[in-house]
């Protein structure tokens, strides 16, 4: 008998199953998901069963399996699919599935585990079984929430996928979850933890899961809904690492796999889903946002990026006992900093990015965390003449401080985040700060100047940009103020926004994508090359370009470098490649080699 074995440690792409000879003595015992000591090059490692046949799909000699790790079975049949049709998708071996997903079991813990309950026999459906829900407010959101959850618990397992771990509380509170049907999963917990959510998704004694993106890949047994709760959100792709997979992908093969209904929840759905599912919005009266055209403060010599009508409507909110929030979609106090003498541009010498000033007279660069004193001199001229452009929330603090001297104001990004918040009447913050502030506290919200969320070159910028905006508005208290300041109002998010019609953005949206041939007309892949030395990443990508250029239905960039140049030390080259049709996806992973990065469906090009 044959077994063909999943590695536990990486492996090249070709290499998802290796097949291995089954003893006589085990025969009998050896069951599919279980772990094995197997021969692997000169040395041992351990694999996980993934199939088991009679006879060898070749006439190759075959190593035998060494011996069995523990008769227990952890990984169920389904979840193995999964695992190499997610490896054939993502150009990668199923292997590294299963490095970031094993538990790390210790020898006591063995008996903890029970047999798992057997998958319950579903029938066929027609067509995929997917709902989406588009939500004006909140209320709506969460009973739909409890209509399904309610449903659904009764019959079997349901999961709940959130792009952060912060999501989670948030839930959790207001659904007002039992504990006891609950289980959490996330990169956080312990690993005691992590086993007690394996088990319970195993033996089916928890009705309801709850987690980031790793959440999907437990071994569900009767798992009859999945959730995907703010679809739109980039968390829900992992793209800084390998595997870098998007959940609706994982959501949709479990499906298809396991017969699950699945529910995207969003009030502002991802343009691809738009298309897909044509949803229905569940429109409500939002307050209206007044816009206000920057471009007339500057015609009045207002520099400060703090309207007129914007500074009384601060004041009218204290008055009132109520909180501001400003949001500003840049950090620091200025992003380009430069000499007057001889205009040296002040770089990270990491990742050559502009340097951000900092109110503490320091220059950061929020990518790589590099940082120095900002100069008295000149480090090229020797010139003290310097000049700061740009806007970021610190320098807003200063302006508003100004303005108004007797307020209190703290500023919230990531990297900066202000304990002071709970005792400020102004709260500057990014979007980061979003899910950091007590919203029903807040009686007035200013978008400092909303321009900047699209001014950028990547396709999905203004994608992004309206979710950014629709997720403030949506998070606002129903009698707060809103002021959206902008250069260019008869832009298409703003008006979109303004007269609550989202088919205004996204038809736009749309006609822009069809144009280009960018999704959901056709499907991206990048693929990146990366040395310490630009040289040799310049001439791997250039190979790997001449040997797509053999590939017929795709259209293929010529390597370019991303828009940082460098990237944690290393030079990095992108190839895009566009295709209509994604069965020629093995086709494309045959001629690249196993060093370069591949990023199906790929969210930025640039990076």
């Amino acid at each position: 008998m044959i077994a063909d074995i999943i590695p536990c440690q990486k492996m090249p792409r070709a290499l998802s199953l290796l097949s291995y000879q089954i003893p006589q003595e085990y025969e009998d015992v050896i069951k599919i998901g279980q772990i094995w000591e197997i021969p692997l090059r000169q040395s041992t490692t351990r694999g996980i069963v993934a199939d088991i046949k009679k006879n060898a799909r070749h006439g190759l000699k075959l190593k035998w399996l060494k011996k069995i790790i523990n008769k227990k079975t952890i990984f169920t049949e389904q979840q193995l699919k999964l695992f190499i049709n997610l490896g054939d998708y993502y150009g990668v071996s199923a292997s590294l599935f299963i490095h970031c997903n094993l538990p790390k079991i210790i020898k006591n813990e063995w008996d903890q585990f029970l047999e798992p309950q057997k998958p319950i026999d579903r029938p066929e459906q027609k067509k995929e079984n997917i709902e989406y829900f588009w939500w004006g407010e909140r209320k709506q959101k969460l009973s739909h929430y409890q209509k399904n959850i309610h449903r659904y618990s009764k019959l079997g397992q349901v999961l709940i996928v959130v792009p952060q771990i912060s999501d989670i509380e948030n839930i959790v509170s207001t659904l007002k979850i039992y504990p006891e049907d609950l289980c959490v999963i996330n990169s956080q917990i312990s690993r005691s933890a992590q086993i007690k959510a394996w088990q319970s998704a195993l033996n089916g004694n928890k009705k309801i899961f709850i987690g980031t993106r790793l959440s999907c890949f437990l071994p569900f047994t009767n798992l009859q809904l999945i959730i995907v709760d703010d679809e739109h959100a980039p968390d829900h792709k992992q793209y800084d690492m390998a595997p870098r997979y998007a959940v609706k992908k994982v959501c949709q093969l479990i499906s298809s796999e396991q017969k699950t209904k699945i529910i995207f929840l969003s009030p502002s759905p991802s343009i691809e889903n738009y298309y897909e599912f044509s949803p229905h919005y569940h429109s409500i009266k939002n307050t209206e946002p007044d816009i206000i055209n920057l471009e007339n403060e500057l015609k009045n010599k207002n520099y400060t990026f703090v309207s007129d009508r914007l500074k009384k409507e601060i004041q009218t909110t204290i008055d009132s006992g109520k909180k501001t929030f400003l949001f500003v979609n840049k950090k620091g106090e200025s992003n380009h900093n430069y000499c007057t003498d001889c205009g040296h541009t002040f770089n990270c010498p990491s990742c050559l990015l502009s340097l951000i000033k900092t109110k503490e007279s320091k220059l950061a660069c929020y990518y790589c965390h590099y940082e120095e004193d900002f100069p008295p001199f000149c480090p090229k001229c020797h010139g003290p003449n310097f000049r700061s452009l740009g806007l970021g929330i610190e320098k807003i603090a200063k302006n508003i401080k100004k303005i108004l001297p007797e307020t209190t104001i703290s500023y919230l990004t990531k990297e900066s985040p202000d304990k002071t918040i709970n005792n400020a009447q102004i709260i500057v913050g990014t979007k980061f700060a979003t899910n950091k502030i007590n919203w029903p506290q807040i009686g007035l919200i200013g978008v400092i100047n909303a321009d900047q969320l699209w001014q950028h070159s990547e396709f999905m910028a203004k994608e992004r940009a309206y979710q950014t905006l629709i997720n403030i508005l949506t998070r606002a208290p129903k009698n707060a103020k809103i002021i959206i300041q902008t250069f260019s109002p008869e832009n298409t998010i703003i008006r979109s926004i303004q007269k609550n019609k989202p088919a205004i953005f996204y038809q736009e949206e749309l006609t822009y994508r069809k144009k280009f041939f960018y999704p959901p007309f056709s499907r991206l892949i990048k693929i990146s090359t990366q040395n310490k030395n630009e040289k040799p990443a310049l001439d791997q990508a250039k190979k790997i370009y001449e040997n797509l250029q053999k590939i017929k239905g795709a259209e293929i960039s010529t390597p370019l470098s991303i828009g940082r140049h460098i990237l944690r030390g290393r030079y990095k080259f992108n190839i895009i490649i566009k295709l209509k049709d994604i069965s020629i996806l093995p086709t494309i992973f045959k001629v690249l080699p196993n060093d370069c990065l591949i990023d199906v469906d790929p969210q930025t090009l640039l990076n």
